[in-house]
C-alpha cells in the first residue's frame, strides 16, 4: 500500500541505481542504507517542486561524505576504508556495502566502541553476530572504561569470542607461539586425499580433522619438527567452544 517504491536496485562497485516509482536515478555510493537515504532525498526534493532531471543531476554530482565509506589511502594493496556506525543494524549494512564496493577482497573490520551505547553490553550479542560480516574482526578496549558501571560494560573479548568463525584460529596460534611450538597449514585437496586413502588401505573413516593431524605428517617429517619413531599425540579439539 505505499505510495513511493524502490524497486531495481543495482549495485556496481562504488555506485548504486535504482528507480522510484519507475524514475531511475543514480548516487555515487554503494549500499542499502545509501538508496534508501537517497530515495528519501528524491521525495524530499520533488516536494519543493524540483524536477525529475533536477533530483537526479543532485545526487549524481554527490562526492561523499567525510568517514562514510572514505578511502583514507592504500598502501601495498591494502585499502584503508574510515566509516561510521554505531549500532548493529548500520555496522551490518556498512559491512555489506564495503564488501559490493570492493568485491573479491579480504575485509578486516576494526571497530572501536566509543559511543554511550556500544560502550555499554545492551548490544554485546548483536555486534557478535553483525560483525560476522567481515573476514576478522578486531575490537580494540573500551576509551575511558570507568564511565560505565561494570555491571553495564561492554566486554570486547565477549563479544569477539562470540563472532561466528572469529577469533579461535587466533587463540590457538597465540597458545602456540607462548609455549614455543610451531604451526602448519593443510589444504584441503590434502585432507581429502587422506579421507580416500585411509579408506582404501585401511577400510577405516576418520573424520576431517583427523584426516587433517595425518596428512600434516609428512610436512612435519619434512620441516624437522618430528622425527621418524617419534611417538605424536594428537589432541583434536574441533571447535573453541570444545
Amino acid at each position: 500500500d505505499c505510495d513511493l517504491r524502490i524497486t531495481d536496485i543495482v549495485y556496481d562497485g562504488p555506485s548504486s541505481s535504482f528507480c522510484l516509482n519507475g524514475v531511475p536515478y543514480s548516487i555515487g555510493m554503494p549500499g542499502e542504507f545509501n538508496v534508501r537515504i537517497a530515495a528519501m532525498a528524491v521525495v524530499a526534493s520533488g516536494l519543493t517542486g524540483l524536477s525529475d532531471d533536477e533530483i537526479r543531476a543532485g545526487l549524481e554530482s554527490l562526492e561523499g561524505l567525510a568517514r562514510r565509506q572514505e578511502v583514507r589511502g592504500e598502501v601495498g594493496g591494502v585499502k584503508v576504508v574510515d566509516d561510521f556506525a554505531h549500532h548493529p543494524t548500520a555496522i551490518r549494512q556498512s559491512i555489506e556495502a564495503i564488501r559490493q564496493q570492493h568485491p573479491g577482497g579480504r575485509l578486516w573490520v576494526i571497530f572501536e566502541p566509543r559511543s554511550n551505547t556500544t560502550k555499554r553490553k545492551v548490544f554485546q550479542g548483536e555486534l557478535a553476530d553483525c560483525l560476522a560480516g567481515a573476514d576478522v574482526a578486531i575490537l580494540p578496549d573500551l576509551p575511558d572504561p570507568e564511565k560505565v558501571p561494570l555491571e553495564d560494560r561492554l566486554d570486547p573479548a565477549v563479544v569477539a569470542a562470540n563472532v561466528p568463525g572469529g577469533v579461535g584460529h587466533f587463540k590457538v596460534l597465540d597458545i602456540i607461539r607462548t609455549s614455543g611450538g610451531a604451526a602448519i597449514a593443510v589444504s584441503e585437496h590434502a585432507m581429502q586425499d587422506t579421507l580416500s586413502k585411509v579408506w582404501r588401505d585401511k577400510g577405516w573413516w576418520v573424520c576431517p580433522e583427523g584426516a587433517m593431524c595425518l596428512a600434516a605428517i609428512p610436512r612435519l617429517l619434512d620441516d624437522g619438527l618430528i622425527q621418524r619413531g617419534d611417538e605424536v599425540v594428537a589432541f583434536n579439539t574441533g571447535s573453541l567452544e570444545k
